[in-house]
């Protein structure tokens, strides 16, 4: 007997299509009526293809369904992954003073020269749709940097 596949417990094995019997390409080429010997003929060949038909259909269920595991066991890998690289990403280690240094550059109509000499702009910071506020929806850990320094406000 052959081996079974672990995941679906179907018989690895090359399909192979039946070929059409020379009978049946000859009957289905005219419009003559098979004689009683070729019906019965016909309706056991018919009978085998409709349990081999069966057979193939339960073999296909069964890979579909050792499928939809393994598609379920690799997205959770991928998701597993992509969590680890979010962990790892270079932008959760920059230190305060970087990322402050990065929100002054983000902020419309504004320079550090003009934060850092008491001048201001055009900006206002008091719309939730722009800098420092998009900044501080980003994580908790942004929040509290752009909370912190008042002159980004």
């Amino acid at each position: 007997m052959s081996e079974q596949c672990s995941l679906c417990s179907t018989i690895p094995s090359i399909l192979v299509s039946p070929e059409r019997s020379s009978r049946v390409a000859e009957l289905i080429s005219n419009n003559i009526p098979p004689s009683q010997s070729g019906r019965q003929f016909m309706q056991s060949l018919c009978t085998d293809y409709e349990d081999r038909l069966r057979q193939l259909d339960d073999r296909v269920s069964r890979v579909a369904q050792a499928l939809a595991v393994l598609t379920a066991e690799r997205d959770k890998f991928l998701s597993h992954i992509e969590d680890i690289k979010a962990i790892m990403h270079p932008m959760r280690s920059l230190p305060d003073d970087v990322l402050y240094e990065i929100f002054l550059h983000c902020i419309p109509n504004w320079t550090r020269d003009n934060l850092r000499h008491g001048q201001c702009n055009s900006h206002d910071s008091l719309d939730v749709k722009n800098a420092p506020w998009t900044f501080a929806q980003v994580c908790s850990r942004w929040r509290n940097v752009v909370l912190r320094l008042p002159s980004l406000w």
